[in-house]
């Protein structure tokens, strides 16, 4: 609607007033799933480290070497895809 937009009595029309975002359908499935997921990846992380201690018995260093690890193949494929 243009801003200089009249009704029939010429009086001037006022814009819409703007939509709340979370209405959206495909906004409101996006931010559910973003927000989902984030905590997926937090409590899988934490769970990690439980199932190092508990399951393997492992020493700090062990349990440091590990978490290094499972960051590893993000930091490889991240530089050989810039290639």
């Amino acid at each position: 609607m243009r801003d200089d937009a009249k009704d029939p009595d010429g009086e001037r029309v006022p814009p819409p007033p703007p939509r709340e975002i979370l209405r959206l359908p495909a906004f409101a499935f996006f931010w559910s799933a973003t927000t989902l997921r984030a905590f997926g990846g937090a409590i899988a992380g934490v769970a990690f480290q439980i199932l190092i201690v508990t399951v393997l018995n492992a020493t700090p260093v062990q349990i440091s070497v590990l978490s290094a690890l499972s960051v590893a193949p993000t930091s490889c494929s991240d530089s050989s895809s810039a290639r």
